[in-house]
């Protein structure tokens, strides 16, 4: 066989070698990553990612974790990190006791504990919603509307299918507070998806009465009312609208609320 083409072949094959084991991930795929831009190739494993409070991120890479990349804040797209870590569970079981009848100053103590060390590494976002929805329901409007505010900048680089909740906690802070034109605001940049018609149309229903068209805000909560009433996920958004429609039905003398009225009572 002709010599130069054997150490042709050698030196391509080479070649590749090289290329791919730049382009491949480490050995072991973790289930820490950082995406460093939109491009999914761009996406960097770790043995373990810590964070501070201003986002910044160290990764230990290598098997031993003695090897560190630093990454700052604003230099990644997205950031991943095991749902089932430790400090991450207590705050979201606390959450669900508090549903059930426990004190939501839990939730708060277990989210802030998490968010101290953990608020930039993918939970962020959903830990801060629920801290959120604790604090609305202790009536701390204010703390809620600051809690909302961060808890955006965490889901965007955290899970994107917490970002609506997140979106639509801040929107019902805004409510609660009868800040009706920032609440408008808002709720203009909420996707118009079947999913999300029964939170837009109570929420405009509500920005409606509080500017005291009170007959405009009537025909939004039918919407709800009627075309949703079948669907599990609107559950909740249909009660809400009922409950609102039935008074202003009453008002008008509209006879109508006798059947919303025995609607609502068997749901």
């Amino acid at each position: 066989m002709n010599y130069k083409l054997i150490i042709t072949l050698i030196t391509i094959c080479t070649a590749t070698s090289v290329f791919a084991q730049r382009r491949r991930p480490p050995d072991t795929v973790t289930p820490y990553w950082v995406q460093k831009t939109k491009r999914a190739s761009s996406k960097m494993y770790a043995k373990r990612i810590k964070c501070d409070l201003k986002g910044n991120l160290v990764l230990s890479m290598g098997n031993d974790g003695g090897i560190t990349s630093k990454m700052p804040q604003g230099s990644y797209y997205r950031v991943g990190t095991p749902k089932n870590t430790g400090k991450l569970d207590r705050a979201v079981k606390a959450a669900f006791k508090a549903n059930t009848g426990a004190a939501w100053d839990l939730v708060i103590k277990e989210a802030n504990t998490f968010l101290k060390r953990y608020a930039w590494l993918g939970w962020g976002g959903y830990v801060a919603y629920i801290k959120g929805k604790a604090q609305m329901a202790k009536k701390d409007i204010k703390g809620a509307t600051q809690t909302f505010k961060v808890a955006i900048d965490y889901a965007k680089i955290g899970k994107p299918i917490y970002y609506f909740k997140i979106k639509r906690g801040s929107i019902e802070v805004d409510l609660a507070s009868e800040n009706w034109k920032a609440a408008d605001r808002k709720l203009r940049g909420i996707g118009r998806g079947r999913s999300n018609l029964p939170f837009i149309y109570v929420s405009k229903g509500k920005i409606l009465e509080g500017n005291g068209k009170s007959k405009e805000a009537m025909f939004e909560y039918l919407k709800v009312a009627t075309v949703f009433k079948n669907d599990r996920g609107a559950r909740m958004e249909v009660k809400e609208a009922m409950s609102r429609l039935i008074p202003l039905l009453k008002n008008l003398k509209d006879n109508r609320y006798k059947f919303f009225a025995a609607e609502l009572k068997a749901m």
